[in-house]
């Protein structure tokens, strides 16, 4: 059996935190080979700290400014085969380390990881946008989620670790180079954990996707992923409906009113996919989600796209 480093970046995460040491050391108890814990704390200004020093596990601080670049100090410090990441706000099942080390008896495997589930006990925001039950899923290229992904350490460092300047998706990165370097990356929804703090109002799914968008196409291109693509035609739809209404084009205008509704549908639809059971009154409420999704995605790559801009206006 592999020896594992888990490594937990959290910032502010006094709420979930206790929870998520608790079941993670359980589970380490119970798994054959050897284990280390170790809690990046990106200066949080709450009581993350004082609760995770309560526990029996490493701990330490990083100033890193972005997720990548805490993830990175992290497995700094690790010293097993196996580096591990699972978000502070994040609680594993039982399973959870014996999958890693199985995943691993395959050489050609460089990265494996899960999906996140919410807890069925969540809001009606959570348990809408997010499944409390996945499809039966096994993806050996997949872009892995950074909150529950485990990796070589040899592969780790052949690509460089975490790219510490994305803001966000700097998982999807690290998935992408571990295929370039002609690994497989799996996504196993048997290795799924519960993640205890996905944004509980509408506000709050507006808010992460502003921050989610700011660097999507630094990680993915133009036109390397699909929701950047519909977030780009999404915009574009209104900036026709817009142009119809000073011009008067009817025809433009009706057309864009279509993307303006088609494209945030498509969003709810490509969510809806992952869960298990899907309700009717569900779909309709994740298209209203999705319309606050796909407006912080929007502002997120305009803020983009801005930056790049009076960054070239800077060199000039």
């Amino acid at each position: 059996m592999k020896n594992i480093s888990i490594i937990v970046p959290a910032y502010n995460e006094g709420v979930y935190i206790a929870r998520c040491l608790k079941k993670l050391i359980k589970v380490c108890e119970n798994y054959a080979a050897k284990t280390e814990i170790i809690v990046v704390d990106n200066n949080s200004t709450d009581n993350t700290g004082d609760i995770a020093n309560s526990f029996d596990i490493k701990y330490m601080l990083s100033n890193g400014r972005s997720p990548g670049e805490v993830r990175n100090d992290g497995s700094k410090e690790a010293k097993f085969e196996i580096l591990a990441f699972l978000d502070g706000d994040c609680v594993v099942p039982d399973n959870w380390l014996n999958k890693i080390d199985e995943a691993y008896d395959d050489p050609i495997v460089g990265a494996y990881g899960g999906e996140h589930i919410a807890p069925i006990e969540d809001n009606w925001v959570v348990t809408v946008w997010n499944p409390t039950e996945l499809k039966e899923a096994y993806e050996k290229k997949a872009k892995l989620p950074g909150g529950n992904l485990s990796i070589r350490s040899s592969v780790f460092k052949l690509i460089g670790g975490f790219d510490e300047n994305l803001i966000s998706a700097e998982d999807d990165k690290l998935s992408l180079d571990v295929i370039a370097k002609g690994y497989d990356c799996v996504l196993d929804n048997h290795c799924a954990v519960v993640h205890l703090g996905y944004p509980k109002t509408l506000k709050d799914v507006y808010l992460k996707q502003v921050w989610h968008g700011f660097t999507q196409m630094k990680a993915h291109g133009a036109f390397g992923d699909k929701v950047v693509l519909v977030t780009q035609s999404w915009i574009l739809s209104w900036l026709f409906l817009l142009n119809s209404i000073v011009f008067s084009f009817p025809n433009v205008f009706v057309l864009s009113l279509i993307g303006i509704l088609i494209f945030p549908t498509l969003i709810a639809v490509n969510r809806l996919k992952y869960h298990k059971y899907i309700k009717l009154k569900n779909c309709l409420l994740s298209i209203i989600i999705s319309i606050f999704y796909i407006s912080g995605r929007s502002v997120g790559l305009i803020k983009e796209v801005k930056g790049f801009i009076l960054k070239v206006m800077k060199f000039e």
